[in-house]
């Protein structure tokens, strides 16, 4: 799974449209959380917004600790131990992104 891909994906979680704009060079993913008459489209970069992730953590209510191997580890909480689903990554908010995009992906495919 590539970056825009993780980006698209764990905005999905949280239930918001997305769209990709084409900038030179470089994607940029928007994201609307309301469908109102006039929507606010706003940037969605939870690699580097620590907000941003952290918003991912509280309501995907995932669990994410430091492993032994100076990486972070995110997993849904409701199956820490035995989940497939996992962000593993030396960055926080790399591990909490994949492990949302994993879920959506997940989600996606039992329907």
């Amino acid at each position: 799974m590539n970056e825009l891909q993780m980006y698209e994906l764990s905005a999905q979680a949280l239930g918001w449209k997305t769209k990709v704009v084409n900038f030179v060079r470089t994607n940029i993913v928007f994201y609307q959380r309301d469908v109102s008459p006039k929507p606010d489209w706003q940037e969605w970069d939870p690699l580097k917004n620590d907000g941003q992730a952290l918003l991912l953590m509280r309501e995907l209510r995932l669990s994410v600790w430091p492993r032994d191997d100076a990486m972070w580890r995110a997993v849904p909480s409701d199956a820490p131990m035995v989940s497939d689903i996992a962000g593993v990554s030396e960055n926080l908010n790399r591990a909490i992104v994949e492990c949302a995009a994993m879920m959506q992906e997940a989600k996606c495919l039992q329907t």
